[in-house]
This record gives C-alpha cells, structure tokens and sequence, in this order.
C-alpha cells in the first residue's frame, strides 16, 4: 500500500511541475503587454484618440483643479459654477470634501 501511494505522490508532483511551462509563456489578449506594445501606426493613432476622447470628456476637471483653485474665480462670479464647486474655489478641500467626486473620469 505504501509503495502506491508513494508512486501516486511522486507521478503527481512529476504531473504538476512539468505541465507549467507552457501556461506560463502566454500573452495577454486583453491589453499590449511589453512584446507587442504599438507595433503599427494603427495602434499608436487607436491609442491617440482614446487619450483625445478622455480630454474631450474631463475637460471641466481641467478647469475645476486650475482655474477655480487659482484665484480667477470667486464666489460672487456669475460664470456657470455650481454651488457644488464652491468648496474649491474657497480652498475648502479636505478628507471628506475633496471637491470632486470622479477622480477617473
């Protein structure tokens, strides 16, 4: 009986060890890993208009964490600021009130 079990132990760990390798040498599908990061012009001109398409859609945070913070604006301004950016344009920013909510966007 102990004969079979050290058999059985010993094909297992045989088993185990050898079959890693191959698992291990694959590439990501879902993202440019380091070998085929922008190979080509499409993908360098696909990652252009992502990074564009972010600036297009947080171009008030542009605004929210420069301008409003610097001074230009106040409380009594009758630009478009909402009572939500006050606390920003006062310097009220804190651990509870950081001023804004989307960090990513």
């Amino acid at each position: 009986m102990n004969k079979f079990k050290y058999i059985f132990y010993l094909m297992t760990i045989a088993l185990v060890v050898s079959s890693c390798r191959k698992t291990l040498e694959l590439s990501p599908e879902d993202y440019f890993g380091d070998n085929n990061f922008w190979k080509n012009e499409s993908q360098v001109n696909n990652f252009m208009t992502g990074i564009h398409k972010q600036f297009r859609d947080n171009q008030f945070q542009f605004l929210r964490f420069g301008e409003m913070r610097g001074g230009t604006f106040s409380n009594v301004e009758r630009q478009q600021v909402s009572l939500f950016d006050l606390g920003v344009i006062e310097q009220r920013l804190e651990e509870t009130s950081a001023g804004v909510s989307n960090w990513g966007g």
